[in-house]
C-alpha cells in the first residue's frame, strides 16, 4: 500500500466520489462521509477508501430507503464504465442492502442522533470492512491529519474537473474492490452487531477489545449439541432434586390419564376391548383399532415437584488477578478463558431447562485489594455481555472472601491453586494451559485449554455432574 501524499488527497477524492453508488446529492451527503473517513483513519484503518465509506455509510443510516445511482444516471455512464458499476452495485451494494446484520444495524443507528449515530456508523465502517480490505492490492494509505486540515476538501470534491489520469486510477480500484467484496456478502458477525448495538456502554477499544475476545471464545466452545440437550433433560427426571422439603411431596403415584404414555401405565379396563370386534373393523378388534387411532388411556404419574425447582448454578473464581496471564498455548488469557466457559455453561442451561428454570451465580473469590480491583473490572465488563441476564435475574454477579460462605451444591471452583482440603462439588486447577479437574466423587482429569472441544468436553461434564 501507498500513502497518498496531501496534494493527492483531493484528486484521488474526487476520483471515487464520480463512482459512488449512492445516489445522494454529493454536497448534502460527503460532509457527513468525510466525517466518517476521517474516523475511520483515526482508528487506524487508512487503508478504508472513501467509496466504500460514503456508499456503505449511507446504506446502514438509509436502510431500504438507500436509492442507487443507476436508477438516474445510467443513461449518461460511459459504455465503457457501465459494466464495472453496475456490477458494484448489484455484486456488492445490492447483496449488502439484503443482509439482515445490515438491516439490523440501520434499526439500531435508527434510534440514535448526531454524533452518536455518526460514530456508530464509523465504527460499523471499521468492523465490516477494516479486515476483508486488509490484504487487496495497491490500496492507498491516507492520512487523517490531512482530512482535518484540508478546508476546501469539500469543495475541491464537488466542483473539481475530472481528471482522466486519476479516474482511470479510481476504476482499476473499484475493480479490485469489487473481485474482493463479492465473495463477502455479509460483512458483519454476530460479534459485530453486539458490540455497535452496546457502543455506548463501551466507550474505550480495551473493554470493546475485551469482550470481543470473550465472545470469540465462547463460540469457538460452542454450544451444547442438541441430542446431548435432550439427554440432560432426561437425566435430570430421574433423580429427584436435592430438597429439604423434598419427602413432604407426592413422588411415584398417579394423578391423570392421558391418551400418551407407556404400556405398563395403561389404565386396566381398556383391556376389556381385547377381541371385541364387528365384520365392519374387517378382523380387527377395538383394542388394536383404538390403539392405532392412539384413543387408549395410559395413567400419567404424579411427580415431585421437587424436580421442577430452580436450579442454581454456582460458579466461583478464585484469585481472579491472578488468572490475567497470557499463556503462549491459550487464544487469551486465561481469565477470558474461564469468563467464556461461564458464560456457555449458562448458555447450556437456559437451552436445557429454560428461562424459569434455572438460575446462575458468578462469585469472584477475592483473597487480596489487588483480586478486589480485578473482580470489580471483571464485573462491570460482564454485566454488559449478559445485560438481559442480569435484569431477569436469571445471572447474578457477586463477590466473597471465604468460600465456607458458598453452599457446596452446585458450586465449581476454578482457581489457579489445588484444593487445601477434601473437594466439594467440582474444582478445576487452571494456572496452567492444561487444567487439573476433580469432583468429591469423580477422579482427577485433565483438560487442555488450548483445545475448544476440550473446553466444550469439560462443560458438558460439569453440566452433567451439576444435574447428577
Amino acid at each position: 500500500m501507498t500513502e497518498l501524499p496531501r496534494e493527492a488527497l483531493a484528486p484521488a477524492l474526487s476520483s471515487q466520489v464520480r463512482l459512488c453508488a449512492s445516489a445522494e446529492d454529493p454536497s448534502q451527503a460527503l460532509p457527513r462521509s468525510l466525517r466518517w473517513l476521517r474516523q475511520v483513519w483515526e482508528a487506524g484503518e487508512d487503508h478504508v477508501p472513501l467509496l466504500l465509506v460514503h456508499d456503505l455509510g449511507h446504506l446502514l443510516l438509509h436502510g431500504q430507503a438507500f436509492r442507487f445511482a443507476s436508477g438516474a444516471q445510467l443513461a449518461s455512464w460511459p459504455e465503457s464504465l457501465r459494466a464495472l458499476r453496475l456490477a458494484y452495485e448489484d455484486r456488492v451494494l445490492g447483496a449488502w442492502s439484503m443482509d439482515p446484520g445490515v438491516t439490523r444495524l440501520h434499526v439500531t443507528l435508527a434510534g440514535l442522533s448526531g454524533s452518536a449515530r455518526d460514530a456508530a456508523i464509523a465504527h460499523a465502517l471499521v468492523l465490516g470492512l477494516a479486515a476483508v480490505l486488509r490484504d487487496v492490492d495497491d490500496l492507498p494509505r491516507g492520512n487523517p491529519a490531512h482530512l482535518r486540515g484540508a478546508d476546501g476538501l469539500l469543495v475541491a470534491l464537488t466542483q473539481d474537473e475530472p481528471d482522466e489520469d486519476w479516474d482511470v486510477w479510481a476504476r482499476a480500484l473499484l475493480a479490485r474492490i469489487v473481485e474482493r467484496l463479492q465473495r463477502h456478502p455479509r460483512l458483519f458477525s454476530e460479534q459485530d452487531l453486539w458490540e455497535v448495538e452496546h457502543l455506548d456502554q463501551l466507550p474505550n477499544d480495551s473493554a470493546r477489545l475485551s469482550l470481543r475476545q470473550l465472545h470469540a471464545m465462547a463460540d469457538q466452545i460452542g454450544d451444547l449439541p442438541t441430542g446431548s440437550v435432550m439427554w440432560v433433560r432426561r437425566s435430570s427426571r430421574l433423580v429427584v432434586v436435592e430438597d429439604e422439603d423434598a419427602g413432604s411431596y407426592p413422588t411415584g403415584g398417579f394423578d391423570a390419564v392421558a391418551t400418551r404414555g407407556s404400556f405398563e401405565n395403561l389404565v386396566r379396563s381398556e383391556i376389556s376391548y381385547v377381541g371385541v370386534g364387528s365384520e365392519e373393523l374387517q378382523g380387527l378388534d377395538l383394542f388394536d383399532v383404538r390403539f392405532i387411532e392412539g384413543e387408549l388411556l395410559y395413567y400419567t404419574r404424579d411427580q415431585s415437584p421437587a424436580l421442577d425447582a430452580v436450579r442454581t448454578l454456582q460458579v466461583v473464581i478464585h484469585r481472579p488477578a491472578e488468572l490475567r496471564v497470557k499463556h503462549r498455548a491459550l487464544a487469551a488469557q486465561t481469565l477470558v478463558v474461564v469468563t467464556a466457559l461461564l458464560r456457555v455453561l449458562h448458555h447450556d442451561l437456559l437451552r436445557s431447562f429454560g428461562t424459569a428454570g434455572v438460575h446462575t451465580r458468578v462469585i469472584w473469590w477475592t483473597e487480596s485489594t489487588q483480586d478486589q480491583a480485578v473482580a470489580e473490572e471483571e464485573r462491570r465488563l460482564l454485566a454488559h455481555s449478559v445485560s438481559a441476564e442480569v435484569a431477569h435475574r436469571r445471572l447474578e454477579l457477586a463477590d466473597t472472601r471465604d468460600l465456607e460462605e458458598i453452599s457446596a451444591r452446585g458450586r465449581v471452583v476454578l482457581s489457579p491453586q489445588a484444593p487445601a482440603s477434601k473437594v466439594e462439588g467440582l474444582w478445576c486447577r487452571v494456572d496452567e494451559p492444561v487444567w487439573r479437574c476433580q469432583g468429591a466423587h469423580v477422579p482427577e482429569w485433565t483438560v487442555d485449554a488450548s483445545s475448544p472441544d476440550a473446553l466444550r468436553a469439560l462443560a458438558t461434564s460439569i453440566l452433567l455432574d451439576f444435574v447428577g
